[in-house]
């Protein structure tokens, strides 16, 4: 049986969980509540009523009692990895960047399976949002120094843009908008039909652009873009859930953030 109070998870799973959510909580190391692995179960489940599971990774940043779990994908659990200064974790919050800090997925987008060339959608969760004004910085990216075949999403110097790119060529087809990532949004791209990439912040549509190139080969990073193997644009955002997998249309991507929310809400979530 199910504990009702905070445990470590290491018992039998009842049947009445998805796969996926027995896995996750099998290789967790922290204690949940039956309430928190109910929500966590609730929101998978809604994903795929909706028809957007199709994530190549999911990172519920927010929901891990530890640094460890935190790290570890929802979909694949491939855990990601933090730098060697790492960024600061708070539970039921996220993590926060700064000088030198970010989190490498260990996924790079030419790996993917749902996410594809035409095909294609990323976001995160931003709890607080950097106002930094004195460089170009990312939210999440990979991209290389020629700045063709990006996977970015990033904030342009002096607070003026946010620019999207989505395995694209680079600036000249980036979709960038003046609307800027606030705290407590949900900040998006995604490619799909006629390649058109489709830029949104909390599921309203703000730009798009009509290039396609090819799938980055380098690992993506949040909280900073990995270019070329070094890290580039790293910001002081605080993330709070990332995704990867393919693409979204309005009312999917409307669909997920308002999962989310609900998500959000009943793990306690501090916004």
């Amino acid at each position: 049986m199910v504990p009702t109070a905070r445990s470590i998870l290491h018992y039998p799973i009842t049947a009445s969980y998805r796969a996926d959510t027995a896995a996750w909580i099998a290789a967790a190391t922290g204690s949940y509540s039956t309430a928190e692995i109910q929500a966590l179960d609730a929101l998978l489940g809604g994903f795929a009523t909706d028809g957007i599971l199709s994530f190549d990774r999911l990172f519920l940043l927010q929901f891990g009692d530890n640094a460890a779990d935190s790290l570890r994908c929802i979909v694949s659990l491939q855990s990601a990895t933090t730098s060697a200064t790492s960024p600061t974790f708070v539970r039921r919050q996220g993590w926060e960047g700064g000088v030198s800090r970010f989190i490498n997925t260990n996924w790079a987008p030419d790996t993917g399976v749902n996410f594809l060339q035409d095909n294609a959608s990323m976001g995160c969760y931003v709890r607080r949002a950097s106002t930094a004004t004195t460089a170009l910085r990312f939210l999440m990216g990979a991209g290389n120094t020629a700045n063709t075949f990006n996977a970015a999403i990033g904030v342009l110097a002096n607070n003026t843009s946010t620019a999207n790119r989505l395995n694209d060529n680079g600036t000249a087809s980036q979709a960038s908008s003046t609307v800027l990532p606030i705290d407590n949004s949900y900040v998006s791209t995604s490619r799909g039909a006629s390649t058109v990439t489709t830029s949104r912040r909390n599921s309203v549509e703000l730009n798009t652009t009509t290039n396609s190139a090819g799938r980055q080969s380098f690992t993506l990073y949040l909280l900073g873009r990995n270019r070329n193997g070094t890290l580039d644009g790293n910001s002081n955002h605080e993330l709070s859930m990332a995704h990867m997998g393919a693409a979204q249309t309005t009312a999917q991507n409307a669909s997920f953030r308002s999962r989310m929310d609900t998500f959000n809400t009943a793990i306690g979530f501090i916004p």
